[in-house]
């Protein structure tokens, strides 16, 4: 492989453009170099994923009570490269209640809540349809977030529930109909770090 030292490439005559590689080639920017346009840095990223961490919970969990509390197992962390990055998330709960109960879930950055219209509304505004089979039926209730935190520390997302009446189930009906685990499913929360 041969080493092309220069300081400045010129357009041999006039101005235009200047090509460099042709179809097919793949152009190599060692790590450690930069881009620069004008003396502003031109990322080399552009967009790409950085890490993805994922959770998945398959056990069941309930609540009865009227006070956030976190859901067990659904809560992650993860770490950005670097504080311009974003942090994509996707939520995906199948959860069942009670037919007459309010029973909002939250997604929290930290004690952030995420995803909510205004200061008092929730991530998930959940109550549960009123009929004769609701009790029989899980919900499905998933959110995608691109959260900006602009931090390159540790960084914990998580979910948060409460019920006014009654309880809330996570992965499982909230009867079961006699058929036991057969009726189960998991649940998962996803972070993807978006690279600037």
């Amino acid at each position: 492989m041969s080493t092309l030292k220069v300081d400045t490439i010129l357009k041999r005559t006039g101005t235009g453009t200047i090509t460099v590689g042709q179809s097919g080639d793949t152009i190599s920017i060692p790590s450690g170099a930069t881009l620069s346009n004008q003396g502003t840095t031109v990322p080399t990223s552009f967009g790409k994923i950085g890490q993805c961490v994922s959770t998945l919970v398959t056990s069941t969990t309930s609540i009865n009570a009227d006070t956030f509390a976190d859901i067990s197992g659904m809560t992650l962390s993860i770490t950005p490269s670097a504080s311009s990055s974003k942090v994509l998330i996707q939520v995906q709960l199948y959860v069942s209640g009670g037919s007459t109960a309010n029973q909002p879930i939250n997604l929290l950055r930290d004690s952030t809540v995420l995803g909510r219209a205004d200061s008092d509304g929730y991530t998930f505004a959940f109550r549960q349809s009123q009929d004769g089979q609701s009790v029989y039926r899980m919900h499905n209730l998933s959110h995608t977030i691109l959260d900006t935190p602009s931090s390159s520390s540790a960084l914990t997302y998580k979910l948060q529930w409460k019920t006014n009446s009654g309880p809330l189930y996570l992965n499982r009906p909230n009867n079961t109909g006699g058929l036991g685990a057969n009726v189960t499913t998991g649940s998962t929360i996803t972070a993807m770090e978006v690279l600037a």
